[in-house]
């Protein structure tokens, strides 16, 4: 039970956050900021809103939650110049390790170790910023199949000892951007995209049903660049 809540948790992160948040956006575009807002079930008068701030290397620097400071981010760099370790704060000190290690051929990975729960996940790039699998609580692996441009057309899952299961698949318009993905489990969702002038992710609508109701989740996402 517990890891098909992981699986099916990282799918909904992975479904909302494989275009605009990716490392690969974030550098490209030279993101300094993101803000989310979201609303449940149609209901505009609640709303949680969520605002990311990213290093010029696309790293997690600052986030805030309903305007309150959540977590902060402090790297520390090897000879090189490059991140080797980003620690989150919180109030009470340290409660996250991101580790980066780095290969010849411009690949590297990110591993997170939790406070008191070691590593909850381990997450390999492409030289592009790509992220391509991601480890799960040692436990499940999730695969980014990618097409020519380097989008998501499907996601897969890997169990240590059985075979892999498609989990999600991707579904793109004319100009090559994912406007739908779905969820091909049990109890799998499906979320809509648009997109700004930019063709940066402006919104996403994530429909399911929960009890046989259905339930939705609306976040507009708003963008703040680096001059240079």
């Amino acid at each position: 039970m517990k890891q098909q809540f992981l699986v099916t948790a990282y799918l909904l992160i992975s479904l909302t956050g494989f275009s605009q948040i990716e490392r690969s956006v974030v550098i490209e575009n030279k993101v300094m900021a993101v803000t989310r807002t979201t609303y449940y079930n149609n209901d505009t008068t609640k709303k949680e809103v969520i605002k990311n701030f990213y290093s010029r290397t696309g790293d997690d620097s600052l986030e805030y939650h309903d305007g309150k400071l959540a977590f902060w981010f402090v790297a520390k760099k090897d000879a090189n110049g490059k991140v080797s370790e980003l620690a989150r704060h919180v109030k009470e000190g340290v409660d996250e390790i991101h580790i980066y290690k780095y290969n010849k051929n411009g690949s590297y990975s990110i591993e997170i170790l939790a406070h008191g729960a070691g590593r909850i996940s381990l997450a390999t790039y492409d030289k592009k910023h790509l992220c391509m699998e991601e480890e799960i609580d040692a436990s499940y692996t999730l695969v980014y199949v990618r097409n020519a441009h380097g989008k998501t057309e499907k996601i897969l899952s890997k169990e240590k000892g059985n075979k892999t299961e498609k989990i999600a698949q991707f579904y793109f318009d004319n100009n090559g951007l994912p406007v739908r993905g779905e969820g091909t489990t049990e109890g799998g969702k499906t979320i809509y995209f648009k997109y700004n002038d930019k063709k940066l992710v402006s919104e996403t609508k994530t429909v399911g049903k929960e009890k046989g109701v259905e339930t939705t989740e609306t976040v507009l996402m708003e963008y703040e660049f680096y001059e240079n």
